[in-house]
């Protein structure tokens, strides 16, 4: 695969797409952090539930003694799904 290099930098376009993926990460653990640490958020807001969510995904131990528990519903009703029309009962869902 081909490189292309930026004159003024030096950096191909590959490196100058994984610097801009990298910041993206960084900004985006910022944000999430934020709204998992803010106190004046008001319950039901966007901003407690951005939080409790990756607050959940960030607990690896929890996560992992969890196992499929929390999905063991959605994981029996795939299946049961034996045909197409079970397929078009459980999408109208």
């Amino acid at each position: 695969m081909a490189e292309e290099e930026s004159g003024a930098t030096g950096l191909s376009n590959v490196e100058h797409f994984s610097e801009f993926a990298e910041k993206n990460r960084e900004h985006l653990h910022q944000i999430l952090e934020k709204a998992a640490t803010d106190a004046n958020a008001l319950p039901g807001s966007v901003e407690p539930k951005i939080g409790d969510f990756c607050a959940s995904c960030m607990d690896e131990h929890q996560v992992n003694e969890e196992g499929l528990k929390p999905i063991r519903r959605e994981l029996q009703r795939i299946d049961a799904v034996q045909n197409i029309h079970d397929v078009d009962g459980e999408i109208s869902v």
